[in-house]
């Protein structure tokens, strides 16, 4: 998900769960139990109108959700009175995405998938510690290269 009030996210899982890479080659009752799952998922965490936009794609190697929230607050002040404010990061998952993805990991584990590795965490820990990782995404500020092995280019998509 993107900064500011409107948060685009895409929810998907590896390919190879859907039986390979591209439509051709997925299960169809794979592909049925994780729109039903995501779509559960969905509205469970985003509720009240928070969901503003949710479309499935078969367009790539996996199957997925493209998501658009918007988390309306209201703030009373004793010079404005009540205000409704966007603030995405008032929805408990937005605010913490690895808080997101555990429950994602625990609603999903009913079709038989599970959480990926805390990558996350283990980013941070090294950065705090100085201790250089290959493959990083992020490198120290002030590093240009690593000695890492090459990283594959992000794959980008247009709708």
């Amino acid at each position: 998900m993107q900064s500011g009030p409107l948060r685009e996210g895409i929810l998907t899982v590896n390919k190879a769960w859907f039986g390979g890479t591209g439509c051709d080659a997925w299960a169809d009752d794979r592909v049925e139990a994780f729109r039903a799952h995501a779509i559960a998922f969905l509205k469970m965490h985003f509720p009240d109108g928070q969901l503003r936009y949710a479309s499935s794609h078969g367009d790539e190697e996996a199957f997925h959700f493209h998501v658009v929230v918007a988390v309306w607050t209201e703030r009373a002040t004793e010079n404005r009175g009540v205000q409704r404010l966007l603030q995405a990061s008032a929805n408990p998952l937005v605010a913490d995405y690895e808080h997101a993805q555990d429950l994602a990991g625990r609603h999903f584990a009913k079709i038989g998938l599970r959480r990926g590795e805390r990558h996350a965490a283990a980013r941070r820990a090294a950065l705090a510690n100085d201790v250089p990782q290959h493959g990083a995404r992020r490198l120290p500020r002030g590093q240009l290269t690593t000695s890492g092995p090459p990283r594959r280019p992000t794959k980008r998509f247009c709708l």
